[in-house]
């Protein structure tokens, strides 16, 4: 089974539960998780050992490049489309609360690389 795609210059991917409310007439706000189109973490491992036998490496990114991706999707959302933004450096992630008309101005940005429902936790019971 695929995801579906819309049409974009670089493909989005849509969460199968996503599809019918984005094109559909339904005007209630859901939460989206957007995945963000970042530069790639890259890894360089330095020669020798550490304790334990464990590899040294050190760690070098385009940390720079991701932060900027970020807030220019951030800004995008925040500024053009009124959305309300919540950004996840860690996961590359923005999470937002969109009707299906702002959600469908906002899945063709070159930065999104996915689209998904964000998952609702049920309220937890109270300790007996």
């Amino acid at each position: 089974m695929t995801t579906p795609t819309i049409g974009t210059d670089a493909d989005v991917s849509i969460g199968p539960d996503l599809e019918q409310w984005l094109y559909g007439d339904q005007g209630d706000m859901r939460s989206l998780i957007l995945e963000v189109r970042l530069p790639e973490r890259r890894v360089a491992f330095e020669s020798g050992v550490a304790p334990r036998g464990m590899a040294h490496h050190l760690v070098t990114e385009d940390r720079e490049g991701r932060n900027r991706a970020m807030r220019q999707l951030a800004d995008y959302l925040g500024r053009e489309v009124g959305v309300p933004i919540k950004v996840l450096n860690s996961a590359g992630a923005i999470v937002v609360s969109a009707t299906p008309s702002q959600a469908r101005r906002f899945v063709p940005h070159p930065l999104i690389k996915g689209v998904r429902m964000n998952r609702t936790l049920p309220p937890r019971m109270a300790a007996v």
